[in-house]
């Protein structure tokens, strides 16, 4: 998801200022969330994940059939495989 961003004045509306790491949440109804205002540091931060994000969801990065079969394998095994030989004899190395 990209963020689509629209500009106000901040004379337009009453905005607090949020310091960084701090967000401010807008409730409708007790608790359903109805806008949240962040610091501009935090703000951009976050957008810089999110494309990042992007990139690696989305962009067409090519797990190769080795790496897959390693994920694969070691989800159905429910736990990490950290020994060599282990390693090598499931993925036929």
């Amino acid at each position: 998801m990209v963020f689509h961003l629209e500009y106000r004045a901040s004379s337009s509306d009453r905005v607090p200022a949020v310091d960084q790491g701090h967000a401010i949440v807008y409730t409708k109804y007790r608790d359903e969330q109805k806008s949240v205002v962040v610091n501009p540091v935090d703000f951009e931060r976050l957008a810089e994940i999110e494309a990042a994000l992007d990139v690696v969801c989305c962009g067409g990065l090519k797990t190769s059939d080795l790496a897959m079969h390693a994920y694969l394998t070691e989800a159905v095994s429910q736990g990490a495989i950290e020994d060599a030989d282990t390693i090598k004899a499931l993925l036929d190395l």
